[in-house]
């Protein structure tokens, strides 16, 4: 009952706290209250009693713990890159759901043409290599759309999807086999059950990261443009100009203000390009760091063991 309160809460919280402004919203605040305090009351459960439902033994494993880590980002990495991509498409660009679903496409076919390929190479050497590698080429995938613009489309996106996708398939799988490299025999039933439910945990806090990068990002933005606006950019101030002379060419009644009307959802859509910049680079900073953070893991006792966790 502890555990489900827990979950429960702790997954409203991250997946409706963005949309609620976080701590503002009485809900949000009592749930993650209630998510610590069950929380507490969870692991204090498990580690004391005889036979715990989930175990959580295997985290005093080195390997294990910075395993989790990775799984954790490979989950942020995964859901999140799937979430991000088709927001800027339908948002920024307009696509349709055919059109986004045509570009998302490249993305599973990278992961499932590479999944035997990578699954051979971690199985091949010391799994710390091919994390690195994995995640480094995640970290340079996804550090593309840090230089996104309001014009890319279907080949921009594909070609850092093919290294995102390549990268975190490859990261995935390694950090599966060194989350176990060095647990007992005994303990792999748990792991496995762990590394699955850290990998889902971190998608979702990925969503709710990610949401609240470009909520607070696209605002601070469009504060920062609308300043260079009213500074006087001679640049701003003949686009607004152009806006208005097209509308009083149109007819419309107020062809001032509808200028201003459109020249502020020009601002807005340079905002949000620029917010979703900023998200690409985040979820590139942690790709990063975990590729960092597998050069601490120790060497498998025993390479070559199949993954905890099974293909994703």
């Amino acid at each position: 009952a502890v555990m489900t309160v827990f979950l429960l809460s702790m997954q409203y919280v991250i997946e409706e706290g963005a949309s609620e402004n976080w701590f503002e919203d009485p809900m949000i605040l009592w749930l993650t209250v209630t998510a610590v305090l069950t929380g507490v009351v969870f692991i204090w459960r498990q580690l004391t009693y005889r036979q715990p439902i989930v175990s959580l033994r295997p985290f005093a494993d080195r390997n294990f713990s910075l395993g989790m880590v990775m799984n954790f980002v490979a989950g942020m990495s995964l859901f999140g890159g799937t979430f991000i991509l088709p927001l800027f498409l339908g948002q920024v660009r307009q696509y349709s759901a055919a059109e986004v679903g045509t570009t998302m496409l490249v993305s599973g076919l990278t992961m499932f043409i590479a999944a035997p390929v990578a699954g051979r190479l971690v199985r091949a050497m010391d799994a710390r290599i091919p994390m690195v590698i994995g995640f480094g080429l995640a970290a340079y995938g996804v550090g593309l759309g840090a230089y996104v613009t309001e014009d890319w489309g279907f080949w921009q996106f594909a070609t850092l999807q093919v290294w995102r996708g390549l990268g975190v398939m490859i990261a995935m799988i390694a950090a599966q086999q060194m989350s176990v490299s060095t647990l007992p025999v005994s303990m792999m039933k748990d792991a496995s059950a762990l590394v699955n439910l850290i990998r889902n945990i971190g998608g979702a806090v990925g969503l709710a990261v990610l949401t609240t990068v470009l909520s607070h990002q696209t605002a601070l933005h469009f504060a920062d443009l609308s300043a260079g606006v009213n500074a006087g950019s001679l640049q701003s101030q003949a686009m607004l100009e152009g806006l208005t002379s097209m509308m009083e060419a149109r007819g419309v009644f107020d062809p001032e203000g509808a200028g201003r009307k459109a020249f502020a959802m020009l601002l807005n859509r340079e905002a949000l390009v620029l917010a979703f910049g900023d998200a690409f680079f985040v979820l590139a900073a942690g790709c990063a760091v975990a590729a960092v953070l597998a050069l601490f893991a120790a060497p498998a006792k025993a390479p070559g063991a199949a993954p905890a966790g099974g293909g994703h």
